[in-house]
């Protein structure tokens, strides 16, 4: 069986996106977290995980 290289890994990308939304969210009540998750509809987010650099291309 051929192996290959990994270029993108989401699973790793949901557990970064998770924590940080964690550490947002952990002194915020349910209302202020719905809030802020409205705030953020249509919002293109820039995350800390970026794709290009895992495929080693320029952003």
């Amino acid at each position: 069986m051929e192996t290959t290289e990994k270029q993108f890994d989401a699973v790793k990308m949901m557990r970064e996106i998770r924590d940080n939304l964690s550490q947002k969210f952990k002194d915020m009540s349910f209302e202020e977290q719905k809030e802020y998750i409205k705030g953020k509809k249509g919002v293109r987010h820039d995350f800390s995980y970026d794709v290009s650099e895992e495929r080693g291309q320029a952003r």
